[in-house]
């Protein structure tokens, strides 16, 4: 006769909790960030609440009626007016709560970018890391039909913050519109190559003349914020997040300290090594965007 023992439940397990972002403000244990800032986090390199480096990015698109190309938008679940601020917010919710950033929203209201028109002719998209820019150019190349809304240009700052300096940007808009902005123009690149290649049948002379104009741009500091063409219609994503990522290489080295590295070093240094463009551990979480 076999007795059966009775054995005690084992408790359920429960479900594993999501990481939570350690934010600026639970560090310090108060409310609101102080006047002045500890140095071991004022110092620290900034990063997205959503675990991207702080490295804004701006996209122009052309439109023809920017009211219609506003009620559009609206139409998205993810999208808001405020109207205080004169903008249209991006929220990382509902449509949008399916891109895929480092770490999940700390709420609802995280404003992942905001629409401001600048100009009859063109509205802007600012956002705070490349993660996002790239993310949006996919995005709203599926929501917003190119006839309203077209991508034509792409703006990038070049360098990396502290957190103690986003603390200070209250407008992504006013930073874009307050800091030096050099325009690169690819196609007078292609022409000063193609004058050089008429010019002369020797093709010694050619390469050398050719490797002057190289050099001679190669030596060019990199500029503070440059916008440039977004060729996303014809060469797809891939050519931005080159582009997007070698700045972001470039940003890295010169908070490093290496100052003198360039765009031509970073893509010199990519053909050996695989770029991952990760977050920094030590850097911290700015505030929310709202």
């Amino acid at each position: 006769m076999s007795m059966k023992r009775n054995r005690t439940p084992k408790p359920a397990k429960k479900p594993a909790r999501k990481p939570t972002i350690q934010s600026p403000l639970s560090l310090l244990g108060g409310k609101r960030l102080p006047a002045v800032l500890p140095p071991e986090l004022a110092n620290r390199l900034a990063a997205t609440t959503t675990g991207e480096l702080f490295q804004p990015v701006r996209l122009h698109y052309a439109v023809s009626d920017p009211a219609q190309t506003e009620r559009t938008l609206l139409k998205l679940k993810c999208m808001d007016r405020d109207p205080k601020r004169g903008r249209l917010v991006w929220l990382y919710t509902k449509e949008a709560a399916r891109i895929s950033l480092p770490r999940a929203p700390v709420s609802d209201l995280v404003v992942i970018g905001e629409f401001v028109r600048k100009g009859p002719r063109e509205i802007v998209l600012n956002v705070r890391s490349i993660e996002r820019a790239l993310a949006a150019v996919e995005f709203f190349d599926r929501h917003l039909p190119r006839t309203v809304a077209a991508l034509t240009h792409l703006t990038v700052i070049n360098r990396l913050f502290r957190f103690a300096e986003t603390k200070e940007v209250t407008s992504l808009h006013a930073l874009f519109e307050n800091s030096p902005l050099t325009e690169l123009h690819p196609e007078e690149l292609e022409a000063k190559l193609a004058a050089v290649q008429g010019q002369t049948q020797d093709a010694a002379a050619r390469s050398a003349a050719m490797l002057g104009i190289l050099q001679e741009l190669i030596q060019q500091p990199e500029p503070e914020m440059e916008k440039f063409p977004s060729h996303y219609y014809e060469d797809g994503i891939a050519t931005l997040r080159l582009k997007l990522y070698t700045a972001q290489r470039v940003a890295l080295q010169h908070w490093q300290g290496n100052t003198g590295y360039t765009s031509f070093d970073a893509i010199a240094d990519s053909f050996g090594n695989n770029f991952d463009p990760t977050l920094s551990p030590t850097a911290q979480p700015a505030p929310d965007e709202r």
